[in-house]
């Protein structure tokens, strides 16, 4: 999620700011509750998220188990409608199973080098970008959009892999990322599957249906990316959810 370019960039895991720059939690929970206000489908989503502390994450970031890596320092300079914005775009990257995904795509076409890896995220933030902005979710200057690439909107994360544009964009978003959620790959700063306050299969299964369910409810929910991302083999209640950010009518 390009919000803003920070300060260097880096996929070490070194710190991003000073160490012990506090969290702005209030901050970011309000941004949250933001983004449940313009976003209501999305709430079962937003706060199953747990969030943890981490200088080293570029901006925010999730895992596979629905925990959320956020920089204090991003925080600190992100204006909260901005922030919102971000809660949408990385709880996306889940609902979408990007994780899954992106995992499939790296096996089956046997990329695991770190710039194949930003690849992946890339195109998972096409993916995203290309709907989930607009009303009440302002976009944050120098996100990455499907035009910058003279795309389409409305692509696939691996239709959008399939370009051989992405290139280009790779050394201007080298820091970029979203975390092993967005490209199927774990991240230095990443708890792991034993660390604390990650959800079980069940959990995560649970919150996809309650947000599919959600979004069938609403007028004109339904139809969209649903097909093409089901035929992928994706759950079809994460299916469902691969609309939610749509702007106006859901399918959009």
């Amino acid at each position: 999620m390009r919000a803003a370019v920070p300060a260097r960039p880096t996929g070490s895991g070194e710190p991003y700011e000073p160490p012990g720059l506090p969290l702005e939690l209030e901050k970011l929970l309000g941004a949250r509750l933001h983004a449940v206000k313009v976003r209501p489908y999305l709430a079962s989503a937003l706060f199953a998220l747990h969030v943890v502390e981490d200088p080293s994450v570029p901006t925010m970031a999730v895992d596979a188990l629905w925990r959320c890596y956020v920089s204090p320092g991003f925080v600190a300079r992100t204006p909260v409608e901005e922030l919102a914005g971000v809660w949408v775009h990385e709880v996306s990257h889940l609902l979408r199973n990007h994780h899954g995904r992106g995992e499939r795509y790296a096996r089956e076409q046997g990329e695991n080098e770190p710039g194949q890896r930003l690849r992946r995220n890339i195109a998972a933030d096409l993916e995203i970008n290309d709907d989930i902005y607009g009303d009440g979710l302002p976009r944050p200057a120098g996100v990455v959009l499907p035009p910058m690439l003279r795309l389409p909107d409305g692509m696939l994360m691996e239709e959008y892999l399939q370009t051989t544009s992405l290139s280009a964009l790779t050394p201007d978003l080298a820091w970029l990322d979203c975390g092993s959620e967005a490209d199927g790959q774990e991240c230095p700063w990443e708890l792991g599957p034993e660390g604390a306050h990650g959800l079980s299969r069940q959990q995560r299964d649970a919150v996809r249906f309650r947000v599919a369910e959600e979004i069938k409810g609403r007028p004109g929910g339904g139809a969209g990316r649903l097909a093409p991302l089901g035929g992928r083999g994706v759950p079809s209640a994460s299916a469902v959810a691969a609309v939610a950010g749509g702007n106006g009518p859901l399918g959009s």
